[in-house]
């Protein structure tokens, strides 16, 4: 039996880090590997709490290097994705920190700013191949970061200076293959669950429903949590009339169904100065 080192939902005092205390006792489910490159393969493991019978995140423990050349640091991370195969968080061993160029240590600065970067589904990591990210093989593309010489600076966006191939190499683990075999895993679960107990009396469906349930959002399981956020989504509900309820939300006391909802805002281009602020205080060394 696995011990969940997150469980963080909305309700926080922003301003203080956001410290892996919360745990509920979990099972592994289904387990399936994905393609990390095309020599490397790492395995997915689902999290079902026995309680409730239902998923509430997938994970997977990686050590994958930065770079091809054999002068990088292997990346020392777990991930973590929510039930429908969207990036969630990671932590990192104090023991093992991410490095940039010349073996620097990240930042704090550097770890919110990766969160962000793996957030990010329309990144231009998507379409940037691995072998582009160098100086002569960029081309005119991308202006290069005349720092290290190497590694490419993104135009407006947001990066980590000495760090492109860790962000770039993340940055697909978390949202190619996983999203799409998470995704079909999950979806799978609840067809054959025909038992499973229902997650909200009425399907939140409209941004009337919405705003009824996140009256109650600090109670909220992380599986309601994630299904709520699937709902806006799917359903397309205009963001504006249900601002002040999704403020609202980031009041709960569950410090991973905060931290969904700051990622909710973040994939959805939704400026929220709170989501910035639980990203920043989420504490990512362990």
């Amino acid at each position: 039996m696995r011990k969940l080192v997150f469980l963080l939902p909305f309700a926080i005092i922003l301003g203080f880090t956001l410290i892996n205390t919360s745990k509920i006792e979990t099972v592994d489910g289904e387990k399936f590997n994905v393609k990390i490159n095309d020599s490397t393969e790492t395995t997915i493991i689902q999290a079902i709490n026995p309680e409730t019978k239902l998923p509430v995140y997938y994970y997977s423990k990686l050590y994958v290097p930065a770079c091809n050349t054999g002068e990088c640091k292997i990346i020392d991370i777990t991930m973590y994705w929510d039930i429908y195969g969207n990036y969630f968080k990671y932590t990192v061993p104090k023991a093992s920190p991410l490095t940039k160029a010349n073996h620097v240590e990240f930042k704090k600065s550097d770890y919110y700013k990766l969160h962000i970067i793996l957030t990010d589904t329309t990144s231009s990591l998507k379409t940037l191949k691995f072998n582009e990210l160098t100086e002569k093989q960029a081309g005119k593309r991308f202006k290069t970061d005349g720092k290290t010489g190497a590694s490419i600076k993104f135009i407006g966006e947001l990066h980590i200076k000495g760090a492109v191939k860790t962000s770039h190499t993340l940055w697909h683990i978390a949202n190619d293959e996983a999203h799409d075999k998470i995704a079909r895993a999950t979806d799978k679960y609840f067809h054959n669950h025909k038992d499973l107990p229902t997650l909200f009396k009425n399907e939140p469906k409209s941004s009337t429903g919405i705003i009824k349930l996140l009256v109650d959002a600090d109670r909220f399981n992380l599986t309601q949590t994630q299904y709520l956020i699937k709902s806006i989504e799917d359903n397309k509900i205009e963001l504006k009339p249900i601002k002040s309820s999704i403020k609202n939300s980031f009041k709960t006391t569950n410090k991973d169904n905060v931290i969904l909802f700051a990622n909710f805002c973040l994939r959805n281009q939704y400026k929220s100065g709170k989501a910035k602020k639980v990203v920043k205080s989420i504490n990512y060394l362990e």
